[in-house]
């Protein structure tokens, strides 16, 4: 079902409440936005709606802006020549576990987000 949503600087128009979500989370839509039903004239304010009452705009910087991938390629490419060395071949499989578990938390914090069901 299509949604339009209006503000001061005019309309838009979404496939889904959780692309309402997304607009929410990049900073295109405000909470205290209106939203209707494509076709309907039934404004309500975003806020209000129980299914994007908890939808917040992202935080901007940190995990998210990707200063962590140039310390972690160079991590996996010491483990790498590590692996391939006959006397340090333990320390990089050591290293290589390690990031691997730091990924695998990574991974685990950006699939638990909160999205519309």
């Amino acid at each position: 079902m299509a949604y339009r949503v209006r503000s001061e600087g005019g309309e838009v128009k979404f496939q889904s409440l959780y692309d309402v979500q997304r607009g929410i989370a990049v900073g295109l839509v405000s909470p205290t936005d209106e939203l209707a039903e494509d076709g309907t004239e039934n404004w309500r304010r975003i806020n209000t709606i129980l299914a994007l009452k908890d939808a917040r705009p992202e935080p901007s910087g940190g995990m998210d802006t990707g200063r962590w991938v140039i310390p972690v390629a160079a991590i996996s490419a010491v483990a790498l020549v590590l692996l391939f060395t006959e006397r340090f071949r333990y320390w990089g499989l050591g290293l290589a576990v390690l990031l691997a578990l730091g990924l695998s938390q990574v991974t685990f914090k950006v699939f638990q987000k909160r999205r519309v069901r």
